[in-house]
């Protein structure tokens, strides 16, 4: 123990040791970095001080004391070093004094004595830098500046300007060798291993790792500043004299600019610089306190006359504002003097960088850098390596080598950014220098003209910018003063001419791209004379283009062949994009740019984009001098547009830019390498050819030989049948149902025991049998056949094929990915939680806890990378099935270019690339053809063999992966990108000229086997240009359909479905030309890629018989000696000899296909026919060519159904699987047509009619582009384009024709998969059935279906039998594969955790089942409702059965939506009435209205006169005896959320009348009798009735409402109640008002409401509705809810598990392989037309269900 705790100590003792050690250190960094860096922190603080807020005293002795410690830095180095100290020592002193003298101004006694010592009042003192704060916080803000800056300064004067000033000395010899030692000790420092070493040592190395790699990044940042500083502080002083054009900043820009060619003075240039800042910014301090005042004179009053006459508006002019010392705007200094801060800031930085420079040099003894390269070591032989090498070579010569470009672009910025007068001198000569481009030595001569044009130019703008002085103004007049006839175009006119005035307008602008044009110019000049020292690093232009490229051959091109490397890093990546590629998209701005603007001029740029399309390959391929001089032609004729619109000159300046960016790359030594692989691709070409014909041959060889090993089973397993059954039915003859319900135990005879002999037999066979049967039915991959058409045998291959196994190592990879499982992963992704590390002995819990979720969340953010890596891996290995093979074809394609590259270089072959050729199965015949990469593996070759050949990309990143993969998807399958794209336009655009591709599509590409030829995809090519053109010419605006402005015509457009316009295709519309782009676009790449693998002039294999019949008759002419061999007995030639076939090739034709029906035999001679012809040179007669055009669909179609090789699929369910989608999206409009298409389908499918499927396909593709595309805008009234629901159901159904014209094309498999629903047994599969049974009718539909359209010997009831009994066992089945996948143990406890999950989720389904009616409604009204709110509300005001009160209407601009802060308000109003706030809170403030009601009567009151008597007398009752009753009723309008019309919700308030309203009402009645009341005094005419001197109101209590609650599901409005009713109910005021004749007679009354502004006001609370399309289940309500889902769900739920018991007997079978098997066998027999044996077969099977002890045997399990 003693011991123990001795090591402990020693250990506890080190750790602390390490941990002082690190303290230490820590600090000594600290402290340098401090005393290196501290210093800045003090001269920040003391501008701040300076120049933060307003100006005053004290500030400007800050400011004084800052430019001397500036100017004394920037001029005299060693000065500013001797006074440094002094200089803090005053600034502290300073700082004290003003701290002082601010904090103790504060106090209330101070104030008056600085007054009366210095005789200044408030405002001078304000000046000086003294006023008090009121505030605690502004007194704080006020005092800590000055307080903050003395501690900076404190530090730096006590602790580190000792040191610092060490640091900045000159090194010593003994500094200079003591670097040299450290820098040598650093190279060959050795860390020390990681087990030796503590956590406080690893995090010690960490902190030194870290400092090094900073220091290195300080490295580059200082050689970046010392490179480009200056250039910096140039861009500094311009852009602070453009964002304040005045003559101060004036004399800086011209000063600056004339002396930017002249590097030498630039230094003296920064000085005067500092000196003349720094007196204009004391200036402008001292001009903004308040005691100096600017004398009148100053302001001149300039009284001229311009174009209108004398000037208006104000005529004064501001010269300390001219002269750039006006008052600032706001309270920040700063602000207004920005500018002139940042330039000094920005010179001393560059002195700073330049002495830290000049220190190094001396402290290293290296000499100053000759080339501006930030990385030294960079050159050209670098920039191949990789990315980040070639990054660093362009950083550091990229102006060198591009500069000339970056002054054209530069310019041309230019002239889109000004487009004034200049811009067309700057046009001029652009072109001038852009046509010197190639002569170096005038091309610098002309620079130096072009500077100096420039900057006289440049100053001349900035001179008009500013103006002349204002004192002149009444002296002298600009002579264009009068110029421009309206002030706009007066102003217009001065910017575009640049002329100065006195009243500069605002809207002037200068642009600093102005003075980069000749910036870049003098930059330009500085790399050429440097010329001469860049050619060791590479600098030069020389090392990139070449004058003679078409004298450089692949040996002498200096440049790396990044082409044909194998393994492509990102850099050649990059590079294959920009010199293979970016022609494209050059390609793709010249058509943009020629269609943005329609113009005559914008057709060349169609002109020359069509031209290049079509013939980019050729021109590439050709001679580079004539590619290069084209692209001259292209690049001049886009310079013609540069005098065109704002807009249009944008682009055609980016056009130019892209043009010349393609320029350079096609003048490059690199871009040799892209046109000579673009040369080998052509010449072997027909390489890829053979090997696509090879890969499609030996698919079908291979399916030929699987189909006849099939037969052979098939008919084996058919005679074992056939045997078995032989003695069932001898002696008697039964009938069918004999056969069925007869007693047929003799056909189990299997169960009785048997040698072992026999079941060795019988079991493989019958397996056999079974396997056989699956394949076909199950068939859904690639499945060849050979119809009688082809002319050889099929040979027989192995059927373990290179497909097969891919797709097994496919399955097992995506496999592993499904359960998380990579072997491809990174061994290092997890190695930081793989290793052991040792931890401490006394871990803190809170660690251990740290660690822990550290640890989580590391977990599940790798699970979710996982995921994403692992849906990303699965998406390319299915891609990389889908195109493995051509992918190959490619890869070896490649590789053949490789070799030959390497030949021509004159180097040997890649050895690798040798080994793959020779590892993949090759056929190396002399003629030096490549591989088939459809045969399979070699005898012996593992599946790691495969891994590596046919593993594409594993070894990368997923996303990379991912990438390559959708990118070889693109390339392989881009026919297929070319008709989505091609349909997508149809529907996007609906017109007759879209309608053409699709049709040809359709009718054409898709039939066309094995893939379109040459005709029809220049066809498309051509199409789509002429497309481009109609639409480009009827883009012009003097066609009337394109004016939107007429009502007309947009009324046209709105409601017209067939506007004709649209119709056609030729309207006016924005980005008319993207589809029309892409499509163009997508199939010339398209073009190209089957240009290079071969098979652009592919022709159908059904022409190869005639090839061969034709090559039969090109051989010479036989000799005498042949032809007597050749003659027969009677010396006719024999029937197939070469000489007859010389002589008549039709019969040799005929005789080899003598089993076609006449048709084929009559096309065959005509394409036959057609070939002689044109191999003789013979020209057809007219008849000849109409009749060869008029057969030419029959001959098509006719090719389709009888071609020689086809690669059968069934592609039959997704074909359904998009029909039933269809259906679905249609099912309230075309249900039946729907399904009728299926049932049609269905039909085709099982009776495997080719023919009939091609004339179905034909009839509804016209069907369906008539329907949707000429009546169905008819119906409706609105074109298709805009038609959601049509165009989805279009582009599925487009989806539906392309796989129905594949199934023609490939034609079907020989046994059909009817069941394809019980194909899979597993757990997706059991569910998928499971689901398709729970559809109604869905089943039994496709059942009855497939025995109807299938020949058997059955019924329909025992079809329906069978049929179950296949469900039964295909569910069973799916329970024992899973069973034997999770196999459980016996005596083995079910685990909570299983039964918590299993039980959980179905307590919470249940559950959720029962709440589901309250909470769906829930959900529905109050979280996705939408507020209702009452849109009018109309009141009713009556009396008994009298004439009515009065009727008011108010409208909806009555009627105000509540805010967030009015709501907020009614809560408030309701602090502690917990009622009243539960019922608000159940409402936003979208729910809440007010409805200001309109007070006036719309309708007169016409009492008749003995009614009026009546009343009186009703009213005169004393005492009461039948009290009159009056109502207030009110109907307020909403929506209906049913059907969006309206719905009226009702209410009604009423009351009695008491004595004090009888009495009130009587009065007023009797007034409007005797015409007394109270006149308006604003219309005499208008009285309201009462007594002799006053109106008499009519006022009930408690009868109208405060607040109205609108429920969403009752028609009624009822009255809130909050519990307060003095607020909720208010009284009822009303009044009677006549209107008066002239001899005051009463000619009309109306009732009123009185009351002050807003009583007569009512708040709505509106219940929230469903939206329209959830309104159903509201309507349902919860009741309804609960009978037809809750009872419904809760009945299958019950009768999953009732009756089980029942289901024990069938459904718990041992195994069930024979009954299987069984099903399989009748299938089969039904297949192949044995009829009895599918009666005796299904009879066995109905007797083992009629008999459970034979059942039980037949399913009882083999051990």
């Amino acid at each position: 123990m003693s011991q123990r705790k001795a090591v402990n100590k020693k250990i506890k003792a080190a750790q602390n040791g390490e941990k002082s050690e690190m303290k230490e250190a820590s600090e000594s960094k600290i402290y340098q970095a401090m005393c290196k860096y501290w210093i800045i922190v003090v001269t920040a603080n003391h501008m701040f001080m300076a120049f933060s807020g307003r100006p005053s005293g004290i500030k400007i002795v800050y400011m004084f004391l800052l430019f001397i410690f500036i100017h004394t830095f920037v001029t005299m180095w060693p000065v500013w070093k001797k006074i440094l100290k002094v200089y803090l020592m005053v600034t502290e002193v300073f700082t004290i004094a003003a701290l002082i003298a601010v904090y103790t101004f504060q106090f209330e006694n101070i104030p008056p004595l600085w007054k009366n010592a210095t005789g200044f009042n408030d405002a001078q003192l304000r000046d000086f830098g003294l006023y008090q704060e009121k505030r605690q916080y502004e007194l704080a803000a006020l005092m800590m500046p000055h307080t903050i800056f003395l501690l900076c300064s404190m530090v730096q004067l006590h602790y580190v300007n000792e040191e610092f000033l060490r640091l900045i000395r000159d090194p010593t010899p003994e500094a200079i060798a003591n670097a040299a030692k450290a820098k040598a000790a650093a190279k060959h420092k050795v860390k020390d291993p990681k087990h030796h070493r503590s956590a406080m040592g690893h995090a010690r190395d960490i902190l030194y790792e870290a400092q090094h790699k900073v220091s290195r990044r300080m490295v580059y940042l200082h050689r970046f500043l010392l490179f480009h500083l200056e250039k910096i502080v140039y861009i500094t002083v311009m852009w602070a004299a453009i964002s304040t054009a005045n003559a101060q900043r004036g004399i800086l820009l011209i000063v600056w600019i004339l002396l930017l060619p002249y590097k030498k003075l630039h230094w003296v240039l920064g000085t005067l610089t500092c000196l003349y800042i720094s007196v204009s910014l004391i200036v402008n301090m001292f001009m903004q306190l308040s005691f100096v005042t600017f004398h009148d004179s100053l302001n001149i009053e300039c009284n001229i006359e311009d174009y209108s006459g004398p000037r208006k508006g104000s005529n004064v002019l501001d010269q300390m504002k001219w002269l750039g010392f006006q008052r600032m705007e706001g309270d920040q200094f700063i602000i207004h003097v920005q500018g002139l801060v940042s330039i000094v800031v920005m010179i001393m930085f560059e002195r700073a960088v330049g002495r830290r420079e000049a220190y190094l040099n001396l402290l290293n003894n290296t000499p100053s850098y000759v080339v501006t390269s930030i990385f030294p070591i960079i050159n050209w032989r670098h920039a191949d390596i990789n990315l980040t090498c070639a990054v660093k070579y362009y950083i550091n010569f990229f102006f060198y080598n591009f500069g000339l470009e970056v002054c054209y672009v530069t310019t041309l910025l230019t002239i889109l950014a000004t487009q004034d007068l200049f811009s067309i001198f700057y046009g001029i000569m652009f072109w001038i220098s852009f046509g010197m481009r190639k002569k170096t030595t005038a091309l610098r001569k002309y620079f130096h003209f072009q500077i100096v044009v420039l900057t006289l130019m440049y100053i001349w703008i900035y001179l008009s910018s500013i103006g002349m002085p204002p004192f002149l103004c009444p002296k002298v007049n600009y002579p264009w003063i009068k110029l421009g006839t309206t002030k706009e175009q007066h102003t217009r006119l001065l910017v575009w001419l640049n002329l100065p005035e006195f009243f500069v307008d605002s809207s002037r602008s200068l642009h600093i791209l102005e003075f980069f044009q000749i910036f870049f110019l003098v930059m330009q000049q500085n790399s050429w004379r440097m010329k001469h020292l860049l050619k060791d690093y590479g600098g030069d232009n020389a090392v990139l283009i070449g004058s003679r490229l078409d004298e450089v051959t692949v040996a002498t091109n200096p440049t790396e062949n990044f082409v044909i490397i194998r393994h492509k890093n990102s850099l050649h990546k990059i590079k294959i994009f920009i010199f293979e590629y970016f022609s494209w998209l050059t390609l793709v701005i010249v058509f943009w740019t020629g269609t943005t603007q329609i113009s005559l001029y914008c057709l060349g740029y169609l002109v020359g984009f069509f031209y290049m399309i079509f013939k980019q390959q050729k021109v590439i391929m050709g001679s580079v001098r004539v590619l290069i001089r084209t692209w001259y032609f292209m690049i001049h004729d886009d310079s013609c547009g540069f005098t065109n619109s704002s807009s249009g000159l944008g682009w055609d300046i980016t056009c130019f830019i892209f043009l010349m960016i393609q320029l350079r790359i096609f003048s490059s030594y690199e871009f040799l390498h892209v046109r000579e692989d673009m040369i080998t691709s052509v010449n072997i070409a027909h390489l890829g050819y053979e090997m696509y014909n090879n890969l499609i041959e030996s698919d079908a060889k291979q399916r030929v030989s699987e189909e006849s090993a099939c037969i052979e089973e098939i008919k084996h397993t058919m005679s074992r049948l056939k045997a078995s059954n032989a003695g069932l039915y001898v002696a008697t003859k039964p009938g069918h149902y004999d056969v069925i319900r007869g007693d047929n135990s003799s056909m189990f005879s299997e169960l009785n025991p048997v040698s072992a002999e026999s079941k060795s037999e019988d079991k493989p066979e019958s397996e056999k049998a079974s396997d056989v049967l699956e394949s076909g039915k199950g068939q859904e991959g690639p499945n060849v056949r050979f119809s009688s058409f082809s002319s050889q045998d099929p040979t027989t291959v192995g059927t373990d094929s290179h497909r097969d196994h891919l797709k097994r190592l496919l399955a097992l990879r995506a496999a592993e990915i499904e359960n998380g499982e990579d072997p491809t992963d990174d061994p290092d992704l997890d190695s930081s939680s793989a290793e052991s590390t040792p931890t401490p002995h006394e871990d803190s819990k809170a660690k251990v806890i740290c660690l822990k979720i550290y640890t989580i969340l590391k977990s599940i953010f790798l699970s979710l990378l996982g995921c994403l890596s692992g849906i990303m891996k699965w998406v390319a290995l299915k891609l990389n099935l889908w195109c493995y093979k051509y992918r190959n074809i490619l890869r070896k394609l490649e590789i053949q270019k490789a070799i030959i590259s390497r030949e021509a270089a004159g180097a040997a072959p890649d050895a690798d690339a040798r080994e793959r050729l020779m590892q993949s199965d090759v056929d190396n015949a002399s003629d030096g053809s490549l591989p088939d990469p459809s045969k399979g593996p070699p005898p012996g070759a593992s599946l790691h063999h495969f891994e590596e050949l046919e593993g594409f990309d594993q070894t990368k990143h997923p996303v990379v992966q991912f990438i390559n993969a959708l990118w070889f998807f693109y390339i392989i399958k881009g026919d297929l990108i070319c008709y989505i794209l091609i349909i997508a336009n149809l529907t996007m655009t609906a017109s007759l000229l879209s309608m053409v591709l699709p049709l040809a599509v359709f009718f054409w590409a898709t039939f066309a086997s094995p893939r379109p030829t040459k005709k029809f995809w220049t066809f498309v090519m051509l199409y789509l240009e002429l497309v481009i053109c109609i639409r480009f010419v009827f883009q012009f605006n003097f066609f009337y359909w394109n004016d939107h402005t007429d009502p007309s015509i947009a009324h046209e457009r709105k409601t017209n479905p067939y506007w004709f316009p649209y119709f056609i295709g030729i309207d006016k519309w924005k980005n008319w030309m993207v589809m029309d782009l892409l499509q163009l676009f997508t199939v010339v790449f398209h073009v190209n890629v089957i240009k290079q693998m071969g098979l652009w002039e592919v022709r159908g294999f059904s022409d190869n018989a005639i090839e061969e019949v034709l090559r039969k008759t090109m051989c010479d002419q036989p000799s005498e000696q042949q032809m007597l061999a050749e003659a027969d007995e009677t010396g006719s030639m024999k029937p197939g000899s070469a000489l007859d076939i010389q002589r008549n090739p039709f019969s040799q034709l005929t005789r080899e296909h003598n089993d076609l029906p006449l048709i084929g035999r009559i096309i065959l001679k005509m394409k036959l026919t057609a070939s002689l012809t044109k191999r003789e040179g013979i020209t057809p007669s007219f008849s000849q060519r109409a009749i060869h055009t008029l057969m030419l669909p029959v001959m098509f179609y006719w090719e389709v159904l009888h071609q020689r090789i086809t690669l059968v699929t069934d592609v039959y369910v997704y074909m359904v699987t998009v029909d039933i989608i269809n259906t679905i999206i249609v099912v309230f409009g075309f249900g039946a047509f729907g399904f009728f298409m299926i049932f049609l389908d269905r039909a085709l499918y099982l009776k495997k009619n080719l023919a009939g499927r091609l004339y179905f396909h034909i009839v509804l593709m016209c069907f369906v582009h008539g329907w949707l595309f000429f009546l169905l805008p008819g119906t409706n009234g609105s074109p298709f384009f805009v038609n959601r629901i049509a165009q989805t159901w279009y582009s599925l159904k487009c989806i539906y024709f392309l796989l129905s014209a594949y199934q023609i094309r490939v034609g079907y498999p020989l046994i059909v998969n009817i069941n394809f629903i019980t194909k899979h047994h597993s757990l997706k599969g059991l569910i998928a059935f499971k689901i398709y049974k729970a559809i109604p009718f869905i089943p039994e539909l496709g059942s009855i279906m497939n025995w109807m359209f299938t020949t058997t010997t059955l019924d329909l009831t025992h079809w329906m039998c069978l049929w179950t009994i296949e469900h039964s066992i295909f569910e069973i089945k799916c329970w024992r594969t899973m069973a034997k996948k999770a196999p459980v143990p016996r005596g083995r406890i079910f685990p909570q955790k299983n039964k918590y999950i299993v039980g959980g989720i179905l307590v919470t389904f249940a559950i959720s089942v029962c709440w589901f009616p309250l909470l769906s409604m829930n959900i529905i009204l109050n979280i996705v409702g939408i507020p209702n709110n009452p849109t009018g509300m109309d009141i009713q005001v009556g009396m008994d059965t009298f004439e009515q009160l009065m009727t008011a209407v108010t409208d909806n601009a009555s009627i105000t939506e509540y805010t967030e802060e009015d709501y907020n308000k009614v809560i408030a109003q309701y602090p502690d009435d917990a009622r009243a706030r539960k019922f608000l809170n159940e409402f936003d403030s979208t729910q809440l209205t007010d409805i200001n009601m309109i007070t006036e009567s719309q309708s007169l009151w016409t009492i008749s006169p003995p009614q009026k008597m009546l009343l009186i007398d009703r009213l005169s009752q004393i005492p009461i005896t039948t009290p009159l009753q009056i109502y207030f009723r009110w109907n307020v309008k909403r929506s209906d959320p049913r059907d969006g019309g309206i719905q009226y919700a009702t209410g009604e308030t009423s009351a009695y009348f008491t004595q004090e309203n009888m009495d009130s009402m009587k009065v007023i009645v009797q007034a409007s009798i005797a015409g007394t009341g109270l006149k308006d005094p604003g219309n005499k005419n208008i009285i309201t009735f009462g007594s002799q001197t006053q109106a008499t109101t009519l006022e009930i209590a408690d009868m109208m409402p405060k607040f109205l609650h609108l429920t969403a599901t009752s028609a009624a409005v009822i009255p809130v109640d909050l519990g307060l009713p003095a607020i909720e109910l208010k009284a009822l005021s009303l009044s009677l008002k006549g209107h008066l004749s002239t001899t005051d007679e009463v000619e009309s009354m109306w009732w009123e409401l009185a009351g002050a502004k807003g009583e007569n006001m009512m708040v709505c609370y509106s219940d929230k509705v469903s939206p329209k399309m959830l309104q159903p289940i509201v309507d349902y309500g919860v009741v309804g809810l609960y009978l037809g889902v809750v009872l419904v769900v809760g009945n299958i739920f019950r009768n999953l598990y009732a009756g089980l018991f029942r289901k024990i007997q069938l459904g718990q079978l041992q195994q069930v392989e024979k009954l299987h098997q069984l099903l399989n066998d009748i299938s089969l027999v039904r297949e192949l037309g044995e009829m009895n044996l599918e009666e005796d077969l299904f009879g066995k099977l109905v007797y083992a269900y009629r008999s459970p002890e034979t059942l039980l045997k037949f399913t009882k399990k083999n051990l």
